[in-house]
């Protein structure tokens, strides 16, 4: 499973390692893009020719098919992978991170008041939403019917020039193993969403800095409440230091429990916003303002444009703003700037770019979810084992801009309603799923549309059957003599024989459902009631650990389902899955056995129960196992390798149990050892060092019973001096010169004094000493200067805190 805590960035791409398989590596996708075909962009959008003179808002005002996907280029993935398999000496296999659920949405960025905090907030206006596939690239198929102002957004971003206010935005979420931290973190759900929901509406936008606000603000009221492992022998700035990142931790859990990630609006309004236009072959188009706020209509129609927006300008047009280049009522040099003369004053709310310049142009912004009432119970984080998480990450990029976007002003289209497009409806049906790998032996697709004219339902008819990836049906209705525009469709999932525990019933049946969605892309997944279970050992000592046997139970007493399997994992299989059939779909509890067998004989059970669509992650029963975290300190990049020897601290344990060597590849280490009634967590360890210089240093046993242990040199910081020459030495009359440092609040383990020897004044230097405290900067220095003639001189001892020390030959 993939493992949070193996973040890495490699040519533009967020990369993580599994868990287990230290081969096995997982990317998350890439920007959106356009999906082309045939060198074409998978796209249309039909603007109605009548759209201004149509009173019905109901009706629309155009339709768009646009099909798009996250990707990463395949000789950015070689690259990538290479890099892995010489950086971690494996042969790395990459894969897309696993994506349990998410959606795909076409937003415009606007601004409105808001009473309750006596400002502006920006939010987020639907044009069009789908679901992407959930595997591979996560291609997402549009095809609907849009609004008035949804089709005039889209067509002034596509056919405008620079930036634009209409973004695609992906919100995906996966599943990853948290890293493990000696802390406890309560978070009481519904208190803390009550909170933030009297303070913002569900769609206003919350930048970074309003979240942290919040949740300080929690934290103090007792709504997040952190409970830690307290490390021994610690300095204040370690304590400060340790408080600091426990609260992030807690800020970030609780951020992606109550929120989304949204459009960044510093992409859409920052960036060539002088550029922002509305175009259109019809100029009464301009005309349409009905549901569109100031912001909106300054920066696509000119109307009601302010000194921040203005007309619509095209590129090379200046443009001043209060907010931005001067002073309320300058003036700009390219004249699209206010006038001097004229009043500041203004009667109408700010707009969309002035609001954002007025927050500090925030980047990083975020949406409140929405949740059920079942959903508001206390979350509690037990991060002493590794614990499974969910997180989000939100692609998203401008509609003209995209990959693959340079012919899509082309394929744009006016037309009217006596167009052959509104006499039939025509599409498509297909599928890009693996069939096979979700147990779907094949997919039958129904399609019904339409009344009749004598007023019986339904007027057409049309099935389809996709078996494999790629396999795909088109489809075609005339028009019913109510302009019906909406479909229904039925999907049926035929499962092969065996493929997952409980329901035997070989077909499952979905409701029907209406869409005005065109070209349907059938993913199983979505119909599907099958619970994918997943077993991941974590934090288990498989030193001591022979075997888990899990066995994982569903029943479900009213449909008569009474069914189980048991998954063996060892440490060369560490992983299992396995799928579970309900007949009733609401009925997703899952439970699990695992039972620990250890090697002294002893076994020990562990329950768990939840839903099955969340992984089990088995860590060995903390009650009975102490997991002791080995780290090793090497601030001064001094040792070649470090041995740890470690014992139980009992008589009867024998004198070496374990030995954890640590060194520049592996910094990490871990031992675990059964808990010998409720006192025997404590342990002993001694150090031996290996020294690059070639020392050898070994330490004393000593007794602790404090889970994390850091070997090495253990500092505050580092202090470092650069030391420089202003010129020759022979520009003084010196052959050479001897430098002393010395620095008085260095930690006892360490050389506070240096001595250093120069002949030409030309050679450079770096000293760096280890800190007790991050405050103490002042430290000692001395030069004796050896004269051409034999003569000496002394400057110092002087005391200093400048980080590059300057010697001078000429100084007197």
């Amino acid at each position: 499973m993939l493992h949070l805590d193996q973040a890495l960035e490699l040519h533009g791409v967020t990369v993580y390692r599994d868990y287990n398989e230290k081969s096995r590596f997982y990317c998350l996708p890439g920007s959106p893009r356009l999906a082309v075909e045939a060198g074409q962009p998978m796209f249309q959008l039909l603007v109605y020719r009548d759209i201004v003179e149509e009173e019905d808002e109901a009706k629309g005002g155009g339709f768009l098919a646009m099909t798009a996907d996250l990707g990463i280029s395949p000789d950015t993935l070689e690259r990538i992978r290479n890099e892995l398999s010489g950086r971690f000496g494996v042969r790395a296999t990459l894969a897309p991170v696993p994506v349990t659920g998410g959606s795909v949405r076409v937003v415009a960025l606007d601004s409105e008041a808001d009473p309750e905090a006596g400002g502006v907030r920006f939010v987020e206006n639907l044009i069009a939403s789908g679901k992407p596939s959930l595997y591979g690239d996560q291609r997402a198929v549009f095809s609907t019917e849009l609004s008035k102002k949804g089709a005039v957004l889209m067509k002034a971003a596509l056919e405008g020039e620079g930036a634009t206010p209409v973004v695609l935005i992906y919100d995906l979420q996966y599943i990853g193993l948290h890293p493990a931290y000696g802390v406890k973190i309560t978070i009481k759900f519904r208190q803390v969403y009550e909170h933030l929901r009297n303070r913002m509406q569900i769609n206003t936008l919350w930048f970074k800095s309003d979240i942290d606000r919040e949740m300080e603000l929690l934290r103090k009221a007792g709504g997040i409440e952190i409970e830690e492992v307290v490390y021994e022998n610690e300095t204040p700035e370690d304590t400060s230091a340790r408080m600091t990142r426990l609260n992030t931790l807690a800020k970030e859990l609780a951020q992606w429990s109550f929120f989304s990630p949204a459009i960044s609006p510093g992409t859409v309004l920052a960036a060539d916003r002088g550029t922002l236009q509305a175009y259109d072959a019809i100029p009464d188009i301009q005309a349409i303002t009905a549901g569109l706020t100031s912001g909106s209509r300054a920066a696509l129609t000119g109307v009601g444009a302010r000194a921040d927006a203005g007309a619509p300008r095209r590129p090379g047009a200046a443009v001043a703003t209060d907010a931005v280049e001067g002073e309320a009522g300058g003036e700009s040099e390219g004249g699209g700037g206010t006038n001097a003369e004229e009043p500041t004053a203004r009667d109408e709310p700010m707009t969309a770019v002035e609001a954002w310049n007025r927050a500090g142009r925030p980047q990083g912004a975020f949406l409140l979810r929405s949740l059920e009432q079942e959903e508001r119970h206390d979350i509690v984080y037990e991060l002493h084992q590794v614990a499974a998480v969910e997180r989000s990450f939100a692609p998203q990029g401008q509609i003209r801009l995209l990959e693959g976007a340079s012919g899509m002003p082309g394929r744009i289209l006016q037309v009217d309603l006596s167009a052959d497009f509104f006499k039939t409806i025509e599409g498509s049906i297909s599928t890009t799923a693996d069939l096979e790998a979700l147990g779907v032996a094949s997919v039958v697709v129904k399609l019904r549309y339409g009344e009749k004219e004598e007023g019986d339902r339904w007027k057409d008819e049309d099935e389809a059957v996709l078996s494999a990836p790629g396999d795909s049906h088109s489809y075609r209705f005339f028009i019913d003599h109510r302009d019906t525009r909406e479909v229904e469709y039925q999907v049926t999932l035929n499962y092969r024989p065996d493929f997952a525990l409980g329901h035997e019933a070989p077909t499952e049946t979905s409701g029907w459902i209406p869409t005005t969605t065109r070209n349907l892309d059938i993913n199983p997944l979505a119909f599907s009631s099958v619970l994918p279970i997943h077993l991941e050992a974590a934090m288990v000592d498989w030193d001591s650990v022979q075997q888990i046997q899990a066995r994982v139970h569903y029943a479900d007493s009213a449909s008569g389902i009474d069914a189980a399997d048991t998954k063996i994992l060892t440490q060369q299989s560490a992983s299992a899955d396995l799928r579970i059939r309900p007949k009733d779909a609401a009925k997703r509890d899952v439970s699990l056995d695992a039972v620990f067998f250890y090697t002294d004989g002893e076994s020990e059970t562990v329950s768990m129960r939840h839903a099955g669509d969340e992984p089990f992650v088995l860590n060995q029963p903390p009650e009975s196992m102490v997991a002791v975290n080995l780290r090793l300190a090497d601030i001064l990049d001094r040792y070649k390798r470090i041995n740890v020897q470690l014992r139980r601290s009992s008589t009867a344990a024998p004198e070496v149990e374990q030995t954890v060597t640590l060194g520049e590849g592996t910094l990490d280490g871990q031992w675990s050892f059964r808990r010998e009634g409720d006192d025997g967590a404590s342990f002993a360890y001694r150090v031996t060092a290996f020294l690059k210089d070639g020392a050898v240093r070994e330490d004393d046993w000593k007794t602790t019973d404090n889970p994390l242990v850091v070997v090495g040199d253990r500092a505050a910081g580092v202090l470092t001096v650069r030391v420089m020459f202003l010129g020759p030495l022979a520009d003084g009359g010196f052959r050479l010169a001897k430098l002393k440092l010395d620095y008085p609040d260095a930690p006892d383990w360490a050389d506070s004094n240096v001595e250093q020897v120069f002949r030409t004044g030309q050679e450079e230097f770096t000293w760096r000493v280890p800190m007790t405290r991050t405050d103490a900067t002042s430290y000692i220095y001395e030069v004796t200067w050896f004269g051409n003639d034999g003569s000496r001189r002394t400057t110092g001892p002087v005391t200093t805190n400048e980080e590059i020390l300057l010697l001078d030959p000429l100084a007197p």
